[in-house]
């Protein structure tokens, strides 16, 4: 039977190949790969074998170990320069300690990625030194060169995220005859063309509340826009706050809007048979957004969102004691946006009963007969609150304070770029030299 002849794909981007040896010598196999790859290799006389393999997009690190490892061998990377060795040999060589000095990441938290790749049994080990955020590295030198490109790849400059948000109160005494709904059922507050639709007061408009009632909506700069604009000119929505952080990637930012409530903590008076106060835990009231990002390599950002807000609502007694009463609105989401889009959340609802008075002046005010000319009535406030999250990658070594904060705050504090901390006007801010003058002559 005739042998189809040997073929070998070149490869895309220098980083994989796709190779087919129906029956190829070792040596011919690992020279053709070295040569596609343009790669400096060194094969010993003593290596000899056949073999036939077929592969798609493997890297040449992938084709050399399996052509190499069922006739016992192995490869080195020393530098430019691969040496085939044999397994047996690669046991004899020594040890070589290496310091390898991270400059982004925490060495401590890289470790459990390198460990799997030092050979403990052979006496390889791993240190890390907080002091220069070190790893010491002792392993073989066929060993080390393939954890040098591992460390790099991890220590990256992690990539930062700025967290505007808006929190917007409506108030439901204007939402009973004015609402916002992302969709209707006689059409949408946006069109194809990111233009407003929306369509005015209405019995085909119900309440944010009723149509936003713990969900979500993601807006691109110019809805945002069109929806404060909405806000805006109804007069119903107000902003109780404008927060904004930056954070890196994957870690929690927190933001508290409100207070911090003492709540009690008791101990049981066995000799009294009461419940005492032995401290307090102090807990946030108010307006709480947890946001935690997490940014893709197509520069989508994925938030865990989880936004609260509490209130006092009273106490509950326990054995004499006083428990305070916490009402809470929560919910909690993920959602993926494009960079510098704008998450919208609605449904955090509170009501707010007020009692009213109403009398007629001086009759009102008689004894008795003033309650025949008087009423009193509790009124209920409903507020709805709406938070606007916009996210924003943010360069950790390039960014400007207009990058991060909007240009009218900025305006509307009459800050100067000289304001902002570390400012420099690159000026000589010494004395000119004097020169020195030659001493008289006697």
């Amino acid at each position: 039977m005739a042998t189809a002849p040997a073929a070998a794909e070149a490869p895309k981007a220098k980083d994989t190949l796709s190779v087919d040896f129906p029956d190829e010598d070792v040596r011919s196999i690992l020279r053709n790969v070295a040569d596609l790859f343009e790669l400096n290799i060194v094969i010993p006389d003593t290596l000899q074998g056949r073999t036939s393999i077929k592969l798609r997009d493997v890297t040449w690190r992938q084709i050399f170990s399996v052509v190499l490892t069922p006739v016992n061998y192995t490869f080195i990377e020393e530098g430019n320069i691969i040496k085939v060795i044999t397994v047996d040999s690669l046991a004899l060589e020594p040890l070589t300690t290496e310091v390898f000095i991270l400059n982004y990441a925490r060495a401590d938290e890289v470790l459990s990625s390198i460990l799997p790749l030092v050979d403990s049994a052979a006496g390889g080990r791993v240190l890390v030194d907080k002091r220069i955020n070190a790893l010491i590295v002792s392993e073989r030198s066929s060993k080390l060169v393939k954890i040098n490109p591992v460390l790099k790849s991890l220590d990256k400059v992690t990539e930062q995220v700025m967290i505007e948000t808006k929190f917007i109160n409506m108030d439901s005494n204007d939402a009973d005859n004015f609402g916002i709904q992302w969709q209707t059922a006689q059409g949408t507050l946006f069109d194809s063309n990111n233009t407003s639709t929306y369509a005015g007061a209405g019995k085909d408009l119900k309440t944010y509340s009723d149509s936003l009632n713990y969900s979500t909506s993601v807006l691109s700069s110019l809805q945002l826009k069109a929806t404060l604009n909405i806000l805006q000119k109804s007069g119903s929505g107000k902003v109780v706050s404008n927060p904004t952080v930056v954070t890196l990637n994957n870690t929690e930012s927190f933001i508290n809007v409100g207070e911090e409530y003492p709540i009690p903590s008791y101990t049981y008076n066995s000799e009294k048979g009461t419940f005492e106060v032995s401290g307090f835990e102090y807990k946030p009231i108010g307006i709480i957004l947890k946001v935690t990002p997490q940014i893709n390599n197509d520069n989508f950002i994925k938030l865990m969102i989880e936004p609260e807000v509490s209130e006092r609502k009273g106490d509950v007694n326990f054995s004499g004691a006083a428990i305070p009463i916490i009402g809470t609105s929560r919910t909690k989401t993920q959602v993926s946006l494009k960079d510098g889009h704008t998450l919208a959340i609605g449904g955090l609802i509170k009501d707010s009963v007020t009692k009213s008075k109403q009398k007629v002046p001086v009759l009102g005010s008689i004894p008795g007969l003033g309650r025949l000319f008087r009423s009193d009535q509790d009124v209920t406030t409903r507020q709805n609150l709406m938070i606007f999250i916009t996210a924003k990658i943010v360069s950790a070594d390039s960014a400007k304070p207009e990058d991060i904060f909007d240009p009218r705050q900025i305006k509307n504090a009459d800050i100067k770029r000289s304001d902002i901390g570390g400012y420099r006007d690159k000026s000589n801010p010494f004395l000119p030299e004097v020169p020195a003058q030659p001493a008289p002559k006697k």
